[in-house]
């Protein structure tokens, strides 16, 4: 629909959209944090930033070199990661303490963060007409409850009865919709 309409403009409105991009899919700024946080348990290079980052997202999205090795050149610049040996062609990196601190003053902001991203689905929901915003909201949830999925494992007794308590909550709105799409 939307994107159907953005794609097929005539040449002189692809030239008048000049200033704006596609966004990036992941961003740059998000997973800067997230190779620190992946270089707090590990050592890690390029190729293994780029195949766990892979297969933490099921594949969903491989990262290119063209956007590990850069980011990881300046993380090193910034002192956040420091190469800890070499093997072959690759270095292997670890985080500093300084990138461990970078990592948890970000984390501390993290309610801030989740805002914005919030902030940014309203604002992109505008862009998008009512099929492709509930295809986008029912991909959502299934995503969030394969993360969730996958998170069980690892869980404490606390957290097992805290996701209890929330699933029951979320059940009952579930039904609400339920209910609601049942009447029209």
């Amino acid at each position: 629909m939307f994107w159907v309409e953005v794609l097929t403009m005539n040449p002189r409105s692809e030239k008048d959209c000049d200033h704006l991009r596609m966004p990036q899919s992941v961003p740059r700024g998000l997973l800067r944090f997230a190779i620190l946080r992946m270089m707090m348990d590990n050592e890690m290079s390029g190729a293994d930033v780029m195949q766990s980052l892979s297969e933490r997202s099921g594949g969903e999205w491989s990262p290119s070199p063209g956007s590990i090795y850069p980011l990881l050149g300046s993380l090193e610049d910034e002192g956040f990661i420091v190469e800890v040996r070499t093997e072959g062609r690759s270095r292997i990196y670890r985080a500093s303490d300084e990138g461990a601190k970078k990592l948890q003053t970000m984390l501390d902001k993290i309610i801030d963060v989740e805002e914005r991203v919030r902030i940014g689905r309203i604002i992109w929901s505008i862009l998008i007409d009512l099929d492709d915003r509930l295809d986008h909201h029912i991909r959502a949830i299934h995503a969030a409850l394969d993360l969730l999925f996958e998170e069980i494992p690892d869980l404490k007794t606390d957290k097992k009865y805290y996701l209890l308590e929330e699933f029951e909550e979320i059940s009952e709105r579930i039904e609400q919709i339920h209910t609601q799409l049942e009447e029209k």
